[in-house]
């Protein structure tokens, strides 16, 4: 870590064992985090909670030349510390603090939003206010503590990460998805098209000034495993991509129980404005995973395909953190380049809190003109809640 993360670790924990110590007497455990009462008259509860994934990752990349680069490292995946606090009226405030994030100097603002309960339709509905995730992606939606797999696939990386059209963005979203909920169900987020990276909380006077919009449609089989549905958006500005401006994407997914075994596969397309020409992404994975007493096996299996000179297949960006020998795989008008992945995976469920999670990877990056980069190797995480 850093050394203004490691500073900043130690200034929170110390506000909040002063706080804790303030509160000792006023405060009830729940199986996630621990309530403490406020002063506040508007205020019902205050949750902290804390997400806490140690990880290993030994990669090995060569290229069509045969140069060869491996990572090897441990360190914090995710190091989070977040509160929320309960009001009367329906009102409620969330905020996520990640001092593990490789972007900005220290740490990131991982969620930040005010949320206000509501109905639509007679149907309850949220309305929240702030850097959340956007709705686009079953996978990506998923809370990391939930994947089977250590990492989200090429796939899903390639849709949120490499591109920037996915995940954080500030804004404001309508949304009647919850876990409980069963039927149809949907989602609709208007925000700035930049992602809310670092310390960007939504940008500044000199950021782009163009909207994206993301929308969500679902039904819910029931409340746990089986779901169909589709999910859209569209920005005009891929920033901070010179070489690119508008995208328009979409994902067709379900996720369902057979027998013992939980499958969830997704099917992505996009486009992209760049250079004169719109360039097309197509994309798919599949995932099984089942419970075998403690133990939960995990098999993946995932694809990409792009004519994006703007972003190509950036191995070690969709691979996260793998080392790539060369240079990245270019694509463009009339020049394909994809990427598959194998994963295999074994995690042990402690309990509800504590997961041990072991992986490994197996992909090949590759484009018509011939360059290539074949990428394998073990990760491994311990993960913890509070």
């Amino acid at each position: 870590m850093t050394t203004k993360t490691t500073k900043g670790v130690a200034l929170l924990a110390t506000g909040l064992a002063s706080s804790l110590a303030l509160a000792a007497d006023k405060h009830e455990h729940h199986d996630h985090g621990v309530v403490f009462t406020a002063k506040g008259k508007e205020t019902k509860e205050i949750r902290i909670n804390g997400r806490l994934h140690f990880q290993y990752d030994n990669l090995y990349s060569e290229d069509e030349a045969g140069e060869e680069t491996r990572t090897n490292h441990f360190y914090y995946r995710r190091l989070r510390l977040g509160a929320k606090a309960n009001l009367n009226q329906d009102w409620s405030a969330e905020t996520v603090y990640e001092f593990g994030s490789d972007e900005g100097d220290g740490g990131s603002v991982d969620k930040a939003i005010i949320v206000k309960k509501t109905k639509i339709f007679g149907q309850k509905a949220k309305l929240r206010f702030g850097i959340d995730k956007v709705p686009f992606g079953l996978e990506e939606m998923q809370s990391s503590t939930a994947i089977p797999a250590i990492e989200r696939s090429v796939a899903t990386r390639f849709f949120s990460d490499d591109t920037d059209f996915g995940v954080r963005h500030s804004g404001v979203n309508l949304t009647t998805i919850d876990k409980k909920a069963t039927g149809f169900v949907y989602s609709l987020h208007i925000g700035n098209a930049a992602q809310a990276e670092g310390s960007r909380l939504g940008g500044s006077a000199e950021a782009s000034n163009s909207l994206g919009y993301w929308g969500s449609a679902q039904y819910k089989f029931d409340a746990k495993n089986t779901v169909v549905g589709v999910d859209y958006g569209h920005v005009s500005d891929l920033a901070p991509s010179a070489a690119a401006d508008g995208m328009d994407a979409y994902i067709i997914y379900g996720k369902t129980k057979v027998g013992d075994i939980v499958l969830q596969a997704e099917y992505f397309n996009g486009e992209i404005e760049e250079n004169g020409y719109t360039s097309q992404s197509d994309a798919y994975h599949i995932i099984a995973s089942t419970m075998m007493g403690k133990w939960e096996p995990v098999v993946r299996y995932a694809y990409l395909e792009t004519n994006s000179a703007a972003f190509g297949v950036d191995s070690d960006e969709l691979v996260r953190r793998s080392a790539r020998a060369g240079s990245s795989i270019s694509a463009g008008q009339g020049n394909e380049a994809e990427i598959s992945e194998w994963y295999f995976g074994i995690n042990y469920h402690v309990n509800k809190s504590v997961k041990y999670m072991l992986g490994y990877s197996i992909a090949e990056a590759k484009n018509s003109t011939g360059d290539s980069n074949d990428i394998s190797g073990l990760r491994a995480r311990v993960q913890l809640l509070f």
